[in-house]
């Protein structure tokens, strides 16, 4: 039931995108511009209207972000190490961590949360992803810049001027005066949120498929192979949203806290951990791979989840 009535409508939409890549039916700057419409033009309004409708006492009450984060860096050093007789580079094993660590919590993250456990879910999950892109996200950038002594000050700067960043901390400042929006503003606001999730989900799909077509046009290693792929997605459907549930039970989360925790964790990698390997060169054909093969077994992973009565019950 679950899978045709929340998973299988929200992965259509993700097949559709990619079934255009497929037949070339966009021109490869349409692609981008579907992206730049989602990231610039979608997706901030949903951030801040998700924060500005959210108390800001709350987040201090926000253990389940502390135990997200905190289990995510553990599974991460545990993916770090592990490789190290595998994997001879440090930005190597550090991305591999982060395509085993990383969910596509915006993009995908969000629409599965509202349609599985409601709008009031969104503010948790929209916490967790501001403090994954920050924290992971822009934090590799920072790190991998220094370490290849690029422009560590540009990284830093590129990550500040993220407007998912800049749409969360207005909406929080929002909160905090407590004083509504003009009712135009907010109508208009609340017609672009709309529009994030199915343009979002149409998008991670075209961007698969470009994915797709970038992997069979490179020439694999002994390192860069499915298996190690798999590897990736086991860590990342299996083994992450583990410690996440365990890490909430330790900090004593809030059940629905602790769900969308769980449910965030057990996504599969975002796109944003390819397009990083690519741009440091290390292991981005893995990576791709990963984020495919991992985004096609969700479908049943995420299913299994949200059937499982151990979830349900949180």
């Amino acid at each position: 039931m679950v899978l045709f009535s929340v998973i299988l409508p929200i992965f259509v939409v993700i097949g559709l995108g990619l079934m255009c890549q497929y037949r070339q039916w966009f021109t490869p700057s349409a692609v981008v511009d579907f992206n730049r419409f989602v990231y610039y033009i979608a997706v901030p309004p949903l951030l801040f209207m998700a924060m500005a409708s959210t108390p800001i006492e709350s987040l201090t009450q926000a253990r389940y972000l502390v135990a997200y984060l905190g289990a995510t860096v553990l599974v991460w050093i545990g993916v770090f190490f592990l490789l190290k007789p595998f994997f001879d580079t440090f930005e190597g094993r550090f991305l591999l961590g982060l395509g085993a660590t990383f969910s596509n919590s915006v993009y995908l993250g969000i629409p599965l949360v509202q349609t599985a456990l409601g709008t009031q879910a969104t503010q948790a999950v929209v916490m967790i992803a501001l403090a994954t892109n920050v924290l992971f996200v822009g934090g590799s950038a920072v790190i991998l810049s220094a370490r290849q002594q690029s422009n560590v000050r540009g990284a830093a700067i590129e990550v500040l001027k993220n407007p998912m960043i800049g749409a969360i901390v207005l909406g929080l400042s929002v909160s905090a005066l407590e004083h509504p929006l003009p009712s135009g503003l907010e109508r208009l606001l609340d017609l672009l949120a709309q529009a994030a999730s199915p343009v979002a989900l149409f998008a991670l799909g075209l961007t698969l498929g470009g994915v797709k077509a970038q992997a069979s046009q490179v020439q694999s290693s002994h390192q860069e192979s499915w298996s190690w792929a798999g590897v990736l997605v086991a860590v990342k459907i299996l083994i992450h949203p583990l410690a996440v549930w365990l890490a909430c039970l330790a900090v004593g989360a809030q059940a629905a806290d602790t769900q969308v925790a769980v449910l965030v964790a057990a996504l599969p990698a975002g796109a944003l951990a390819h397009l990083l390997a690519q741009r440091f060169g290390a292991q981005s054909l893995t990576v791709a791979r990963g984020v495919m093969l991992g985004t096609g077994l969700s479908l049943l992973t995420l299913s299994a989840l949200l059937s499982s009565a151990m979830f349900t019950q949180l």
